[in-house]
C-alpha cells in the first residue's frame, strides 16, 4: 500500500510540474485573423506569432519534462528508502 502511494504521489508531482510548465513556459501563439490563443504555428490558414512562453517548448516537450519527472521523483524515492 505505501508503494501505491509513493507511486500516486510521484504522479501527482509530475502532473503538478506538467500544469506549471504548461501555464507559464508553454509556446502559445496568436492567430493573426481571428486573434485567438493557440498552441499551432498556423491558425485560419495563416501563419500565428508567438505571444508567450518559451519557443521551442511546445506541449510535447512539456509532456516529456513531466514523464521523465514522473520517473525521477519514483527513482528518487525508492532510492532513497532502499
Amino acid at each position: 500500500v505505501a508503494t501505491i502511494a509513493l507511486l500516486a504521489g510521484c504522479g501527482l508531482a509530475a502532473g503538478g510540474i506538467d500544469s506549471l510548465l504548461g501555464a507559464t513556459m508553454q509556446v502559445h501563439f496568436r492567430c493573426i485573423v481571428c486573434e485567438s490563443t493557440t498552441e499551432r504555428r498556423t491558425h485560419c490558414g495563416a501563419q500565428t506569432v508567438p505571444a508567450r512562453g518559451v519557443r521551442w517548448m511546445n506541449n510535447d516537450v512539456v509532456n516529456t519534462i513531466c514523464a521523465c519527472s514522473g520517473a525521477a521523483f519514483a527513482f528518487l524515492i525508492f532510492w532513497g528508502f532502499a
